[in-house]
């Protein structure tokens, strides 16, 4: 039996959401011979279904289930059942990289460590961020060390960024507290002590999740003063260690100022938005810990706010401490600093911080450099990296202020190989940092940045000769008066990030490749022996690939994890595949080595592209010198694309021969009833193959009025006098990326490089007034205001749907009401993308935009279903109407706890609800919740909803049986719709057995999925039989009740308006107890108030349909006081009454 290297221990406790994710991290591990350790601590959720599907499925996963006992607690039960020479712990809600763990195992076993750290990145559902604590825990680029000789490492005080030899770990007793948070710092700063010596690895061996929103961790929550007891209890155990074991004075100092500069002042700086009264018992209690075990003189040592804002607590001075965070939370990112004798003077307010005491000098001793990478090419044998990096507020006017060297440094060896750099002059931070405006205090800041860029050679010749292998940062060393700071080149350009993949290098089987990683670092990987296709050719039905060297197998690879076997000859360097066996979704060919799959690489970027009358098959080297193939059904192709600024001309190819006389380009698009038609033309058959040539213009405005910016595939309509045909276009022997823009958007049609399909995309070209957030703040400062004072537009009126996302809900209906009934008014619409299609006669206008801002200053009237813009101001005479969009189920506003960060938050909230002179409701139990939620103390229209008006006109069998036909569902069945809410964001799991609905109503029934826009990212679909829609996508909901006969819901809001229909309603809450406990609170009592049975299992929701007269008539009492209570408002002329409200009728 092979010995386990790790045993990886995770602690699970109620965390379906991020499991599975976490859970195949850990497959995906290259190292071998690991044990994984499962400690389901007692979950109550998916979390233990998950985890044994992962038992059953890999040997080396354990599942170990126990009554929960907490973190610590389930942590040490896991050690109990480590083998592994090493352990390393990971929680289950985060993602190791695939490779983390056999860099920490190489490390420790090379360095003979009985701890390896690792660095740390976090990311939430959007994005990376990087992880504060752990950049000053790594700040300095080093190899093998201690505690007692780099203290930075007291910053390093989590827990499963760790490899701990088993052995040390054992030895010294470890073991996590339990029944407390911050369960890590007790542990790991003693093992930092004790451990002989501690390897550091610097590229990033663990992704600590940030959760989003309600799914917030215990520790993320530190406005909880039972969170900041137990920080202050661990800090003691700490303290403890010390008292008993540490002798280092240095170290000593270095923990003082840690806790003071990370542990406590995460809740001092919640003041600002804590109550008055529980600001000053936070404060007490900090200053209680302070008096007795901190030196009062690390205060002074602290950076000036830092030192500023304990101050103003140990004097117990709330109101100096509020103004001090929210001036730093506001504006000292934009603080100037100016150099006086050996001091950097920092130019605050007055009332912040003043004279002496405003040196700067600590704070920047701490401050990260600020740098960004923006260009990167290759000119010939050398990769050219420009960028720019300064300390934040200091001046860089010239290229000679700051001093700069660079290395390419090893990630396993630690090897630095010196590289070329230059300084050079940089417009980019000049523009992005030279000129800042703060709307809120109206300053503005001005700066010099333009001496602060660097040119960076990477030279593919040394690297040659120097015989360098692995992965590779680049370390840039940073030198101006006092400072020398040492930072991984990191933080690239959006629009080159996406495209680094494409500037690889491949030589003479050199690979190097140019990568973003976690945290934005810029990585480079290069590896000398590489596996090159040499030749390849189409030989009948078989395809002949001449490789450099003899492998065992190929693959087709998806990525490194991801690939199935290519079914191929091999004799030595030669390799025959059948046409019938390449893949039909486009991979690269790969080789596996270890557990990862390697691409097969080729030198010369090229296209091969061979066809018969049945299949087309596509050999492509893109950018990053990797070999895709791809073996397709014949479709039409594109031989040649011709482009004239606005002009297209598309020579199309089709060999399956139709005699097909007429042909028309088109794209479908979901928010349009109609193809929108590109072009059409005539086909001439030519020998063995048909032509059709089309041209279009994009200034014709039957094309482009209603292009949103959106994705779209295009389709080729092939006609004669009989009969049509359908088909995809793709690509032939030469693929093109064809771009036309105007002042507003970008046009595009392009081969898309992952299916080879041709694709037209449009997308905003942002207004050069309104184009970043620096122009939108001039505007907003210094031209809104004129606009401002032009006279009022009596019959404007302005619509806004979901922050401009969407042409729908409440705002749309009243408008249609309005264009219809009242043409002398002018309607605006304010809209993310202005093109985003309308009915009627609107005036379609970009959110935010120039045009915006003018109509918002002139305009009378306002319709939104949530809040404007923060840029709006209101003018006396100007009159609001709040729609809402929908009645909540849920708490809401400011009836949500910690839903606002801040109390600046708060009254920002508030302010926007004051604007509101009207909220339009379904029933006296959305008024009465108004003056609590919203602070709304102005009119009520006690109307009902405008969106409802709709089912009230078109609840008819002419209107039904139109829709029906529009959606293509069959005319003469009736529908079940399943409209549950979200519980996971981006995924969904369907728990109704289609199979059954299907089996015992496909006769009578069709049903439709409605999926919560939040869920259906990650949904797959079901496949088209007939029985199940899936209409997720279609944009009014108001279309589908109407055709709707049973609803299927849980605890969505649809409840309110379907229940204006008066048809039967099935609610199924199969989680009902999870999903209530993990809420912010139900409004209502959906136990005893929802209008129709609660059903907990498919089977039941399948009986209630099978015997509905007896399921309606049992709820008739429960829907009957659903609508007294919930919708008595709600009538057929809601738009009416509620215009002649907003004319004071």
């Amino acid at each position: 039996m092979r010995e386990i290297k790790v045993s990886v221990i995770i602690p699970i406790y109620n965390v379906e959401e991020y499991l599975e994710e976490c859970l195949q991290s850990v497959v995906d591990q290259t190292l071998e011979d690991l044990q994984v350790i499962m400690v389901d601590d007692g979950s109550l959720d998916g979390s233990t279904d998950i985890a044994k599907k992962f038992a059953s499925r890999y040997d080396h996963f354990e599942y170990v289930r126990q009554v929960n006992g907490g973190l610590g607690n389930a942590r040490n039960t896991g050690v109990k059942y480590a083998k592994g020479k090493y352990i390393i712990f990971l929680d289950s809600d985060d993602i190791v990289p695939d490779d983390a763990y056999e860099k920490m195992y190489l490390a420790a076993e090379k360095n003979h460590s009985e701890m390896v750290v690792g660095s740390v990145a976090r990311f939430n559902s959007k994005k990376d961020h990087v992880s504060n604590l752990h950049e000053i825990a790594f700040r300095k680029y080093i190899d093998k060390t201690h505690i007692t000789d780099n203290t930075d490492l007291i910053y390093d005080t989590t827990s499963w960024n760790k490899l701990i030899l088993k052995e040390f770990w054992d030895r010294n007793h470890f073991e996590f507290p339990e029944r407390i948070l911050y369960e890590d710092i007790p542990v790991t700063i003693p093992m930092h002590y004790l451990a002989n010596n501690v390897t550091m690895v610097q590229d990033v061996c663990y992704r600590w999740r940030i959760r989003d929103g309600a799914n917030k961790s215990i520790t993320q929550r530190a406005d909880d003063f039972t969170n900041m007891r137990d920080r202050i209890t661990v800090l003691r155990m700490v303290d403890k260690f010390f008292e008993e074991n540490v002798k280092e004075q240095e170290l000593w100092d270095a923990k003082y100022y840690k806790w003071l500069y990370i542990d406590l002042m995460i809740y001092v700086n919640n003041c600002i938005y804590l109550s008055d009264n529980r600001t000053l018992e936070m404060m007490k209690i900090i200053k209680d810990y302070i008096e007795e075990t901190i030196p009062l003189e690390t205060i002074d040592k602290l950076p000036v706010l830092y030192r500023e804002k304990y101050v103003a607590l140990m004097n117990l001075d709330e109101k100096r401490l509020v103004k001090l965070r929210q001036y730093e939370v506001d504006n000292y990112k934009n603080l100037k600093i100016v150099k006086k004798g050996n001091k950097y003077i920092g130019k605050f307010p007055k009332a912040i911080v003043t004279g002496d005491k405003a040196d700067m000098t600590e704070a920047l001793d701490q401050w990260r450099l600020t740098q960004l990478i923006y260009d990167v090419a290759w000119q010939k044998e050398q990769c050219v990296i420009e960028g720019y990096v300064f300390l934040r507020g200091l001046s860089v006017p010239n290229v000679n202020v700051q001093k700069l060297s660079a290395h390419l440094v090893c990630l396993s060896t630690g090897e630095k190989i010196p590289l070329e750099i230059q300084s050079i002059k940089s417009q980019y931070a000049q523009k992005k940092f030279g000129l800042k405006i703060d709307n809120e205090t109206k300053q503005i800041h001005l700066a010099n940045y333009k001496g602060c860029g660097y040119r960076i050679i990477l030279d593919a010749a040394k690297i040659r000769e120097l015989k360098l292998d692995g992965e590779y940062h680049i370390l840039l060393t940073y030198e101006r008066d006092r400072w020398k700071k040492e930072t991984i080149l990191r933080g690239i350009l959006k629009s080159l990030g996406n495209k680094l993949d494409k500037k690889t290098y491949f030589k003479d089987h050199m690979l190097i490749e140019l990568s973003k990683s976690y945290r934005y670092d810029f990585k480079v990987k290069i590896s000398q022996k590489n596996i090159e296709l040499n030749d390849m050719k189409l030989d009948g039905d078989q395809l002949r690939l001449k490789l450099s060297e003899k492998v065992d197998a190929l693959y087709e690879a998806k990525d490194a994890h991801n690939a199935e076997i290519l079914k191929a000859a091999i004799t030595q360097e030669d390799v025959s595949v059948d046409i019938s066996d390449i893949p039909e979704n486009k991979r690269y060919i790969a080789v596996k080595k270890g557990n990862l799959f390697i691409p097969v690489y080729k030198e010369k970027k090229k296209r091969i592209f061979v066809e018969n009358q049945k299949n087309q098959l596509v050999e492509e080297t893109s950018g990053n010198h990797r070999c895709y193939l791809l073996n397709r059904k014949a479709v039409p192709v594109i031989r040649d694309v011709k482009q004239n600024e606005e002009q297209f001309s598309f020579e199309i190819i089709n060999k399956n021969i139709g005699n097909w006389q007429r042909a028309t380009l088109y794209v479908e698009d979901p928010l349009e009833e109609e193809k929108i038609i590109l072009g059409t033309g005539s086909v001439n058959q030519h020998g063995e193959e048909e032509k059709v040539v089309i041209s279009l213009s994009l200034k014709d405005e039957k094309i482009i009025k209603n292009l949103y910016a959106r994705r779209r595939q295009v389709f080729i309509l092939y006609e004669n006098n009989e009969q049509q045909k359908v088909c995809a276009l793709g690509g032939e022997h030469k693929v093109f990326d064809k771009k036309y823009y105007t002042k507003e958007r970008r046009y595009r049609f392009i081969i898309d490089p992952e299916d080879d399909f041709l694709y037209f995309t449009t997308l905003r070209v942002k207004e050069f007034l309104t184009r970043s957030a620096k122009k939108r703040a001039f505007v907003n400062r210094f031209l809104y205001p004129l606009l401002r004072l032009l006279p009022l537009k009596k019959k404007w009126i302005v619509f806004e749907s979901m922050w401009g996302s969407k042409f729908s809900c409440n705002p749309r209906y009243l408008y249609e009401y309005i264009d219809k009934n009242h043409p002398d008014y002018t309607c605006i619409w304010s809209l993310k993308d202005e093109c985003i299609p309308i009915t009627g006669n609107g005036v379609r206008v970009r959110r935010l935009s120039w045009k915006y801002l003018y109509y918002m200053a002139r305009a009378k009237y306002f319709v939104n279903n949530v809040n404007f813009a923060d840029s709006y101001e209101k003018r006396k005479g100007q009159i609001e109407v709040q729609t809402m969009h929908g009645t909540p189920l849920k708490t809401i506003g400011l009836d949500v706890p910690g839903d606002f960060p801040t109390k600046k938050s708060e009254k920002k909230y508030i302010r926007k609800c004051k604007r509101w002179d009207y909220l339009i409701v379904q029933s006296k139990f959305v008024a009465d919740l108004a003056p609590s939620a919203f602070k709304f103390e102005n009119t009520i229209m006690d109307t009902g909803y405008p969106r409802t008006d709709i089912l009230y006109s078109s609840n008819n069998e002419e209107e039904m049986g139109r829709l029906k036909e529009k959606l293509g569902l069959p005319k003469d069945k009736k529908v079940i719709m399943y409209a549950p809410t979200w519980r996971v964001r981006d995924k969904f799991e369907l728990m109704l057995d289609l199979e059954k609905m299907k089996e015992k109503f496909s006769d009578e029934y069709v049903l439709i999925l409605r999926l919560h826009h939040f869920s259906a990212k990650g949904w797959k679909g079901v496949p088209a039989d007939g029985f199940v829609y899936d209409l997720t996508d279609y944009e009014s909901i108001e279309d589908l009740y109407i055709i709707t006969d049973i609803l299927i819901t849980d605890y969505s809001s649809v409840m309110f308006d379907y229940a204006v229909l008066d048809r039967p309603m099935l609610f199924f809450t199969y989680d009902l107890d999870e999903y209530r406990d993990k809420l912010r609170g139900f409004n209502i009592d959906i136990e005893k108030e929802a209008p129709g049975p609660l059903l907990y299992t498919s089977d039941e929701v399948l009986d209630a349909i099978e015997h509905l007269d007896e399921t309606i008539e049992n709820s008739k009492q429960r829907v009957d006081a659903f609508h007294e209570t919930y919708i008595p408002y709600e009538c057929e002329n809601s738009s009416e009454k509620v215009f002649n409200m907003m004319q004071g009728k």
